[in-house]
């Protein structure tokens, strides 16, 4: 009767380490696809505004000044 006591304090042992390796997985994944997402958004960003830049630069009557 105690091995099989000590068998499911083990089983549950195990089933917890699983449990903090999946979220821990999760959590990683989460946060590395959160940066790669606003890295993507900023650089969009960024080539907009350069192209908005480069347009009004070079307008065939010359750049144009504020």
């Amino acid at each position: 009767m105690k091995i099989n006591e000590i068998y499911e304090v083990g089983e549950l042992f195990d089933l917890s380490i699983q449990l903090i390796y999946l979220l821990l997985l999760l959590g990683l994944l989460g946060t590395g696809t959160f940066f790669v997402i606003r890295q993507v958004l900023v650089r969009r960003e960024l080539d907009l505004s350069a192209k908005e830049l480069q347009v009004r630069t070079y307008l065939p009557f010359g750049p144009l000044y504020y």
